[in-house]
């Protein structure tokens, strides 16, 4: 009888020791929550007049913050493994009315604590969201841990409740209650991480998993574009223009390697002229972003492309060039390359639309990416970016500080290669356009105030269009033509290039840090009109690829279903 005395009297010790545990931390709950929304009214409405008051009402505000985020969480852990100890002690097979009493009273208040739990981290996400067309919500990484905890807590205390209520005989409804607070502590977890920052990386990673590119076409079907040979060959007013050096360097193998001597070509001697004497060539690129060969099919140049691209780039389908298989005397000349530059901090994804203005002034909204806003986070995204050049007049047709002319490095850390954009007047070839660029950017360099200057103030803005799409196009000014120093004269009979381009928030990033007060008003750095972008290695004065945007044609056209992300540049091209 004493035991059994004994055994009841110690139950209701461990009951009351986490009862005690559970009600203390639903008044903490209450405190802390009326505490925080009162000091947040009392400073809005009431501090603007009493500014003595300012101290008194940030103090409490961080007090109730302090007590929720700490000790709340800690009363309720101590409450769970109170009662987790005594688990079986609390919950024995003992029938009288006393004992389910006892166990009823615990699980209501767990109950209780679960749901005050489960709404306090969900009320940040409901107001995150509520107020996310105005500004950017994302919840930092140490307060999602926080309220994390807070929501795993609700559930693990949901299902304590649950546990203890099967115990007793008591109504259906609290049970469905227990089982209800389980289910809000997981849509809680879920909600608060994908609040967080790493949440909405995930989010976006996912979303671009589903996306294919802007434009995997043939250069026919394009009415805005051009694809040149060369960077000196004529542009053509108001149509985006591309080049890229693989069929220039293809042209280069055979010019050297089968020919030995400049191509002689009947009907396009301008334009083989061009090739000829073009100044890219494979110093332009690291050695293990590209291959390029060229021979005879007599000789085993089919076999000799096709062994060398499985070993070098194996996740690259060759083609089998059955064209000219059985052609003794057919030259082969082929090019790959691939180059991916990733930005070392991915950028801001511009969420809002960004209206490009083409040429011949018609708006359409794209997709965008880049740097704006005063938070720290972003510090590192500026720090990255480097101001190449800048004029500081401003652009007539925009209300804000729109700069006129100005030429931005997306990443200073990237290696070996970097990607410029440079919003300038455009010239009458791309060759005398990059021209303009280097020699605006070289100059740039001697102004007194370029440390300044070069770098993006916490106040600028910077948004990009992205892009990815993937363009065959066939240099039809070449096909059928005659080369007459070929061993024997023979035509041409392909001239294919194949090009895959890629830019978003992943593709290049740079953040430079500057102090705020440094500038009173921001510069704002949108290429939101006819731009250049290209690529080259940072030691070498010659790009490897090269496109004017005029118009937005391969910009990716602002949708609903997400953005792209990241994949890597690939060009191909083949003679």
């Amino acid at each position: 009888m004493e035991t059994q005395t004994d055994t009841n009297a110690s139950r209701k010790t461990y009951a009351d020791n986490a009862d005690k545990l559970c009600l203390a931390a639903i008044v903490s709950l209450l405190i802390g929550i009326s505490s925080f929304f009162l000091c947040l009214a009392a400073d809005r409405f009431v501090q603007p007049h009493w500014r003595s008051l300012e101290d008194v009402f940030a103090v409490g505000i961080w007090l109730s913050i302090e007590l929720l985020c700490f000790v709340v969480p800690f009363l309720g852990l101590i409450a769970i493994i109170n009662i987790i100890t005594d688990w079986r002690l609390i919950t024995n097979p003992d029938k009288d009315s006393q004992s389910e009493g006892l166990i009823r009273k615990i699980a209501c208040r767990f109950l209780i604590t679960s749901l005050l739990f489960a709404i306090v981290p969900l009320l940040p996400v409901i107001l995150r969201i509520l107020l996310r067309p105005v500004k950017n919500t994302n919840l930092t990484y140490l307060l999602g841990i926080w309220l994390i905890v807070m929501a795993l807590l609700a559930l693990v205390m949901g299902f304590v409740s649950y546990k203890l209520f099967t115990k007793t005989s008591v109504r259906i409804l609290l049970r469905v209650g227990a089982i209800f607070s389980i289910f809000l502590g997981l849509i809680v977890v879920v909600s608060v991480f994908l609040s967080t920052s790493f949440g909405y990386y995930l989010i976006r990673r996912l979303e671009y998993s589903k996306i294919s590119v802007t434009f995997s076409v043939d250069s026919n079907s394009l009415k805005q574009t051009s694809i040149v040979p060369t960077l000196n060959s004529p542009c053509i007013e108001n149509r985006n223009i591309i080049w890229c050096s693989s069929f220039q360097l293809a042209w280069n193998r055979m010019k050297d390697d089968v020919i030995g001597a400049p191509v002689e070509v009947v009907g396009a001697e301008e334009l083989a002229a061009r090739l000829n004497t073009a100044e890219q060539s494979a110093e332009d690129i690291q050695a293990d972003s590209f291959y390029a060969a060229a021979g005879r099919v007599e000789k085993g140049i089919i076999g000799k492309v096709q062994k060398d691209m499985a070993a070098r780039f194996p996740s690259h389908s060759v083609p089998d060039f059955n064209e000219i298989a059985d052609i003794p005397r057919a030259i082969l000349a082929y090019s790959y390359m691939t180059a991916n530059v990733p930005f070392k901090y991915p950028f801001r994804q511009y969420e809002r639309q960004f209206k490009f203005t083409d040429s011949q002034g018609i708006e359409t909204d794209v997709g965008a990416f880049g740097v704006w806003g005063l938070h720290s986070v972003y510090r590192k995204m500026r720090e990255q970016v480097e101001v190449l050049y800048v004029r500081e007049d401003y652009n007539e047709p925009d209300d804000d500080r729109q700069m006129k002319e100005f030429v931005i490095d997306l990443c200073r850390h990237s290696d070996p290669y970097q990607v410029v954009v440079a919003v300038v007047e455009p010239k009458d070839t791309l060759a005398q356009t990059l021209s303009y660029v280097r020699s605006q950017t070289e100059d740039f360099k001697e102004q007194q105030d370029y440390q300044r200057m070069c770098s993006l103030h916490d106040v600028d803005v910077l948004v990009v269009p992205e892009m990815l799409w993937e363009i065959e196009h066939r240099f039809k000014e070449l096909i059928g033509k005659l080369v007459t120093n070929a061993n024997p004269a023979m035509p041409i009979t392909e001239a294919i290039q194949g090009i895959k381009f890629k830019l978003d928030r992943y593709g290049a990033a740079l953040e430079s840090e500057t102090t705020i007060m440094v500038a009173a008003a921001p510069r704002y750095f949108r290429f939101n009109r006819p731009f250049l972008v290209y690529m080259k290695k940072r030691d070498r004065e010659q790009p490897f690829f090269v496109m004017w945007v005029d118009n937005a044609e391969l910009l990716n056209k602002n949708r609903p279903d997400g953005i792209i992300v990241s994949s890597g540049d690939v060009v191909r091209g083949r003679i």
